[in-house]
């Protein structure tokens, strides 16, 4: 049982450090008991095959007893280090994870995977809010241990949910996961030990996907007949019955009913070779999982699909794991064939394993799901447990959003400038301007980080989060495609169209816009921009829309009960720039283009009367 901690107001550094240094003292005990039991087994061994011959002369029972008990020491010894090495093992991943919270903490994550191969340009809003990528939020959020973990964490952030009573469940699991004070730990350090084996295969992939077809009827009863005849010979034979020969006629016989199935045997030993350790590994993740008590529905119901009759999966996936580290027995090749000639040892196992596929096969998939989302809720449960300020957010259908000191969950708190925001059902567009670097984009890609954390039924860097779960889009980097004879103007044409369409098949959208038509000339941009407004709001679009032309800022006059300005400005003081980063009610103010590039050298200085 996991005991429960509360993690507010605790320095998140000092606590990862405190647990880091019991886990490497614990290794460091571990190491010294390794090499002392390292020079035991050596001694043991000498002792098995140099003493007796000592007190041969003694007697041959004494000479065989001293073989026995030293050999006997010398394999409990053998299980024991190998038992020691997979504690080191286990406690090197918990030191691992550790040391990588202590990291993040400092900000270096850039060494984390970064999710590139997530990254899609065409998403609704993936590519423009850099949620994958090097430098991403992806890098800095993922926690996961499996690589199926990291696929659904992936998942989860691009296919968001819009349903407030399953973000609500999420929220409840991601809260219990983070109370539990070991719990990510342990599952982490277990799945990272679960995947060291395994290449590139996906085990429940490896499982849906191997076919046994070949064990009939008749092959399942003579295979059976063909054994329990060929022990009675080899008892027969031992006990002086039958002669010696006879056990070369059964090799004989054996061998050649094994070769008639070899082939369809080595293919499917191909596909499950080696996966029994790989499969036993998951087990424990299973029973770390299942074991727990959990209160939360979500939670619950995660466990109820990894039972089947009452037991758990593990028990299945053992057996599994065994019938497989048997079918390696083939391996060996002495032992491969010794138990092939006799018993028919291969026939057995993979009728073994068409039985085992037939009664769990539609089971499997549905069990490492749940490992995978357990992997992905745990991610969520990192970010809040150390984030411990952040809000969790509430839902409302006045506020389309209502945020109180929203900040980037990326920007380190001690440089973090928040801000208020809101967009009602009413008052639903908002048109943000302001000069170049005073923050707009920050402020959008804040917005929609946002949205997603409190999609996936994560904290959100806010002291409040009030939202309307609704399908967002974004339109913040639109490129050209060479390969598709685009240009930059016309892919952006695409993706307003993309987003018209989407706002009229849902009805009702929340867009973030950076920009638009910057690719045309001024008066068509602010003719078009401002069609495109009245557009979006007919269909009951709402959303932000950030741009430099200050007469799409006039809108908010045309339209006050329905749209409004907010802007960032910046501060001139001789030959500096000033930023608050904060946003300000109404249209901008101040431009800083001439300036920079005046400061820069590309323009000469104006002069002072002018």
């Amino acid at each position: 049982m996991v005991e429960k901690r509360n993690n507010t107001a605790i320095n998140l550094k000092s606590y990862y450090l405190k647990k880091k240094k019991i886990w490497e003292a614990r290794i460091s005990g571990l190491n010294k008991l390794s090499k002392l039991v390292g020079w035991s087994r050596l001694v043991a061994f000498l002792l098995a095959f140099v003493l007796p011959f000592f007190v041969f002369e003694l007697g041959s029972w004494l000479f065989f007893s001293f073989c026995f008990f030293f050999f006997v020491a010398f394999m409990l010894l053998v299980i024991f280090h190998n038992k020691l090495i997979r504690q080191k093992n286990y406690i090197s991943y918990r030191i691992a994870y550790l040391h990588r919270e202590i990291r993040i903490i400092d900000g270096d994550f850039q060494k984390e995977p970064d999710g590139e191969k997530y990254i899609d340009q065409d998403h609704e809003y993936v590519y423009d809010l850099d949620l994958f990528g090097k430098g991403s939020f992806f890098q800095f959020l993922n926690r996961t241990a499996l690589r199926g973990g990291e696929n659904k964490l992936a998942e989860r952030i691009k296919k968001l949910s819009f349903d407030p009573l399953e973000i609500k469940n999420r929220q409840d699991a991601i809260k219990e996961l983070s109370d539990f004070a070991g719990f990510k730990g342990h599952f982490y350090a277990l799945g990272k030990v679960a995947e060291e084996k395994l290449k590139d295969r996906q085990p429940e992939i490896v499982v849906k996907d191997f076919e046994v077809n070949f064990i009939s009827a008749f092959v399942k009863v003579f295979s059976i007949a063909f054994t329990v005849g060929s022990s009675f010979v080899i008892l027969l034979t031992f006990l002086g019955v039958l002669p010696w020969v006879s056990l070369l006629l059964l090799f004989l016989v054996g061998g050649a009913i094994s070769g008639v199935f070899v082939k369809r045997v080595m293919k499917v030993h191909s596909q499950v070779t080696e996966l029994g350790q790989v499969l036993s590994r998951y087990g424990q993740l299973l029973v770390h999982f299942d074991s727990a008590k959990f209160e939360g529905s979500l939670l619950m119901q995660l466990q109820k699909r990894i039972r089947y009759n009452g037991q758990s999966a593990y028990v299945s996936l053992k057996k599994l794991s065994i019938a497989i580290d048997q079918f390696d027995q083939r391996l060996n090749m002495l032992m491969g064939v010794v138990l092939n000639a006799f018993f028919l040892w291969d026939i057995h196992c993979c009728h073994y394993l068409m039985i085992w596929k037939r009664k769990h096969g539609d089971q499997v998939e549905s069990w490492f799901e749940v490992l995978y989302e357990v992997d992905a809720l745990n991610t969520f449960a990192s970010f809040r447990f150390n984030h411990p300020a952040y809000c969790v957010p509430q839902f409302d259908e006045i506020n389309i959003i209502k945020a109180i000191a929203i900040g980037h969950p990326l920007i380190d708190a001690s440089d973090r400038v928040s801000n208020n925001f809101q967009i009602t059902a009413d008052r639903r567009i908002c048109i943000v301007t302001g000069a170049n670097m005073a923050g707009k984009s920050t402020f959008l890609r804040t917005i929609g980080v946002s949205l997603v954390l409190a999609s996936c039924g994560s904290v959100v860097a806010a002291e409040k989060f009030i939202y309307k779960p609704i399908p967002f889009i974004t339109n913040m980097r639109a490129i050209d495609n060479l390969v598709k004879h685009e240009s930059y103007f016309f892919s952006e044409l695409k993706r307003l169209q993309f987003i018209m369409d989407q706002l009229k098949e849902k009805g009702e959208l929340f867009f973030i816009l950076d920009e638009i038509l910057k690719g045309t000339n001024s008066y068509d941009k602010t003719t078009g921009s401002k069609e495109l407004v009245k557009q979006l709001l007919k269909h009951n679009g709402c959303g932000l829309i950030a741009t430099h032309d200050l007469e799409l800022g006039q809108l908010a006059e045309d339209k006050p009960k329905s749209i409004f300005a907010s802007c960032f400005e910046v501060t001139f003081a001789g030959d500096n720039l000033y930023f608050d980063y904060l946003l300000h009610p109404g249209v901008t103010q101040s431009h800083n283009a001439s300036f920079l590039m005046q400061k820069m050298g590309l323009i000469p200085k104006r002069p002072a009367n002018m």
